[in-house]
This record gives structure tokens, C-alpha cells and sequence, in this order.
């Protein structure tokens, strides 16, 4: 399913609850297991930017990814987020509005970024890539002391995130191949 298709279908789950709201977890629920990889995307762009480098921001963005991961690893569906989270909500025609402002981004976004090398978006592959995202996020912790350090880990992070919600084997692998760089940059930065 691609991402716009995924809009559509948080498009029509706004549509269901006739003009009330739509919860976060009916919006997780939309989006399924691939809820993981708009995560994954937001957090290593987040720590690429700026904000990455304010004090502690890159060891909490970093144990979000671990968070995330260990859970895509160990369980099915969406990530489980507490109650106060799941249960927030927003206007239905917002939920829309916003899905429907996105796609022609989306629509642009795919024409590059497809599902493509399905080899490397199934097990046992995402495994693997959920642990490199798991290793990536432990070394942003002594990387956060260097400046710009968490950049090479980050952009590993983003490209699988990307990857991950697009089915794009194509960029997963990629991704993974920027992590081994990242690997070894970090190990020349802490030996």
C-alpha cells in the first residue's frame, strides 16, 4: 500500500466518524505496521536539525528509536503508546483536511520513493533493520558530547524511517549502508 493510499484510508476513517473526532489510535490503526516508519523519519530528521543538538535532545530522541524498535521487533500492528496518547484526538474534518493537503506532497514524494526489492521490507530483513536502528540510536548517547555527532546516525535513521514507510527496499538498503558508515565514523570518534 503506498503512502498516499495510507492517506486515503485516514481520509476515510475521518470520514466514518461523521464530523466528531478521530483518535490517535484510530489513526495508528490506519496506518498499521508501517506507523513505525513516519517515527522513524520524524525523529532522525528532528535530531539531524538544530534541535538535536540542545542538550539531552539526542539521547531522547535516540531512546525513542530504541523504544520504537524493540517494539517493532517484539509485536504486531502499531506501536503501543500509553493511554494519554492514544486516546488524544482532533476534528475529524482537520484529520481530513490535513490528509488531503498532504497527498499532492506525497504523490511527488512517490514518484521516487516506491515499494520496490520487497526482499528487504519482510522478515527476516526487518529485523535486521530494526536492529541497525537500535545500534544507531545507542550510539547517539556518547555522540550527543560531540558536536554534530549524531549527524551521520540520524540521516542512517531518517532513510530507513523513509524506507520503512514506503516499502522502498531500494532505500532501506541504502539506509542501511549509510548506517554502516555511521558505525564507522562513530567507532573512529570514540577510539
Amino acid at each position: 500500500m503506498s503512502i498516499s493510499a495510507v492517506l486515503d484510508t485516514l481520509s476515510e476513517t475521518a470520514d466514518e466518524n461523521n464530523g466528531n473526532e478521530t483518535s490517535i489510535n484510530e489513526m495508528m490503526e490506519a496506518f498499521g505496521r508501517r506507523a513505525y516508519g513516519p517515527f522513524l523519519f520524524l525523529v532522525g530528521v528532528l535530531s539531524a536539525t538544530p534541535l538535536g543538538s540542545i542538550p539531552g535532545a539526542s539521547i531522547l530522541f535516540s531512546s525513542f528509536v530504541i523504544i520504537l524498535m524493540v517494539q517493532y521487533i517484539a509485536r504486531d500492528g502499531a506501536p503501543w503508546m500509553p493511554a494519554w496518547i492514544r486516546n488524544r484526538s482532533m476534528s475529524s474534518k482537520r484529520v481530513r483536511e490535513s490528509s488531503q493537503a498532504l497527498k499532492p506532497y506525497v504523490e511527488r514524494v512517490e514518484r521516487v520513493v516506491r515499494a520496490r526489492y520487497h526482499t528487504l521490507t519482510s522478515p527476516p530483513w526487518t529485523y535486521v533493520t530494526a536492529i541497525f536502528c537500535i545500534l544507531l540510536a545507542i550510539t547517539m548517547y556518547p555522540l550527543a558530547l560531540v558536536p554534530w555527532g549524531v549527524l551521520p546516525p540520524s540521516l542512517a535513521i531518517a532513510i530507513i524511517g523513509l524506507g520503512m514507510m514506503s516499502s522502498d527496499g531500494l532505500l532501506i538498503a541504502i539506509g542501511l549502508a549509510v548506517s554502516v558508515a555511521a558505525l564507522a565514523v562513530t567507532a573512529l570518534l570514540l577510539l
